[in-house]
């Protein structure tokens, strides 16, 4: 999984101590699989498929409780809440799913408070399937700033998703709102949009990401990172035409996105000290609006 080192204006406990709970995040997710995978294979052991559903009279068994880092000690969820969910599919596929997204509302957590501090989250993002994705589809070292609201000469600026690999930083758009569209793209303001009739024009996608690189950019000089920036695009179920893209573009369509998809899938690389110094160069320049936590 991804890490969400930052969502939106709220206060991150990552701003606090990025290498503590980065390492923190990666260890607590191995162990709690684990423990939950051997949990699962207990169950399959001690009786009939459905062990630990409690109308197949095994009242008694339930997973091992999350600790208290975990989002289920605050609200019961799906694992804690149904231990037989999992086994009613008899996968351990629909367990490692649970367990994602069990996580996922973790991630926002820890993405959205601290100690001291709360923000109060818009609830969309728990639907939000392209955070979801990059959250979920992608290795423990990726750190994500997903639309990050960035605090610039007292002004603040909002950008585009940001994600922090071991080698490279991306700037990300995602053009997935109808299934097989067509994008006529240029260096122009409006991109054209064909959607099997229907014509629609657009705003250039790359003016936004040009401004977010920008600000990335001058916040990397500024101390003294050298790390490389790419934009791109990305249209996983349409596709783009763009022949006079210019360096530093990237577009990703459904001709090319899984090679993309598992490039980046693949890159099985620890977290880089160079990659942790630019993130903690982007959050120090952010904004966040918290209230202080309720003692």
């Amino acid at each position: 999984m991804g890490q969400l080192i930052k969502l939106q204006d709220y206060i991150s406990r990552y701003e606090e101590d990025l290498a503590a709970y980065t390492t923190r995040f990666i260890l607590f997710k191995r162990r709690r699989w684990e423990r939950l995978k051997q949990w699962w294979e207990s169950a399959r052991e001690a009786g009939a498929p459905g062990a630990g559903n409690r109308a197949d009279g095994d009242a008694g068994f339930s997973p091992p409780p999350f600790p208290e880092e975990s989002v289920m000690a605050q609200r019961p969820g799906r694992l804690a809440a149904d231990p037989g969910t999992a086994e009613k599919s008899a996968s351990l596929e629909a367990l490692k799913k649970a367990f994602l997204n069990d996580l996922f509302e973790l991630q926002i957590k820890w993405a959205s408070s601290t100690a001291a501090k709360i923000s109060y989250v818009d609830r969309s993002y728990y639907r939000d399937g392209h955070l979801k994705f990059l959250m979920q589809r992608f290795p423990d070292t990726f750190l994500c700033l997903y639309k990050p609201v960035f605090l610039l000469k007292k002004a603040p600026v909002e950008a585009e998703i940001v994600l922090i690999t071991p080698v490279e930083l991306l700037c990300l758009s995602f053009l997935e709102e109808e299934e097989d569209a067509i994008y006529i793209a240029s260096s122009e303001k409006f991109w054209l949009k064909r959607a099997g009739e229907r014509e629609e024009k657009i705003v250039n996608p790359f003016l936004a990401l040009n401004r977010t690189e920008a600000i990335v950019r001058r916040l990397l000089k500024e101390y003294g990172i050298g790390f490389p920036v790419t934009k791109t695009v990305v249209a996983s179920n349409g596709y783009i035409d763009y022949p006079s893209a210019s360096f530093g573009q990237e577009t990703v369509d459904r001709l090319n996105y899984e090679s993309w998809f598992q490039r980046l899938r693949n890159l099985r690389s620890p977290l880089k000290h160079e990659q942790l110094k630019a993130a903690r160069a982007l959050l120090r320049h952010c904004h966040s609006v918290y209230l202080p936590r309720q003692r």
